[in-house]
């Protein structure tokens, strides 16, 4: 049996950048992140996907980052601001049980708003990609059921306006079954 291609694509939201800064929004977006935490999940698994692909007996072979920011003057840079402030406002009842106040949220989003108006605002994030090959004597069940979705799971990542329930965000979340299946074909 020859190699398989094993692709995994997640975010790592520590990475996000906003520059010049706004102020108040950092504290929004640590606190979006800490939402992550509360719910069991991981905001940096991105930076983990080459060490999940070697926990499952894959052979890393690169990785890189696909952009996904903009800055003022960029056609898409209103569509980037507005999923950021999207995926805020989805979990801002999350984000509130963390500790940050609704006023606090909702300023930082107000915030946002404004700072994207500026002719230097600029966002800078990428999402991680990893690129595994499995090699033929390797051929966990779990492993090789999930090679279709994970497959499936990058593209859809990389065409958000083509995902199948037309949720323009749902192709932010991380793909858990997918890491799920990787993470217990390493446990054993």
């Amino acid at each position: 049996m020859s190699n398989s291609r094993v692709i995994l694509s997640d975010d790592d939201y520590d990475g996000l950048r906003l520059w010049p800064e706004p102020p108040g929004f950092s504290s929004v977006w640590n606190a979006y992140q800490r939402t992550y935490d509360r719910h069991s999940n991981d905001p940096i698994v991105g930076r983990r996907l080459v060490q999940l692909l070697h926990q499952a007996d894959l052979r890393p072979r690169r990785n890189t980052l696909v952009f996904f920011g903009g800055c003022a003057g960029d056609p898409d840079f209103e569509d980037v601001v507005r999923n950021i402030a999207s995926i805020v406002d989805e979990a801002i009842d999350d984000i509130v049980a963390t500790g940050l106040s609704r006023d606090a949220v909702t300023a930082g989003l107000d915030t946002l708003i404004a700072w994207s108006k500026a002719p230097d605002s600029a966002v800078w994030f990428g999402m991680s990609w990893a690129e595994g090959i499995r090699p033929p004597d390797v051929g966990s069940p779990e492993i090789t059921a999930g090679l279709p979705a994970l497959r499936w799971t990058a593209l859809q990542r990389l065409r958000p306006d083509d995902h199948p329930q037309g949720d323009a965000n749902a192709w932010c979340q991380p793909p858990l079954r997918v890491i799920t299946a990787v993470w217990k074909a390493s446990r054993g």
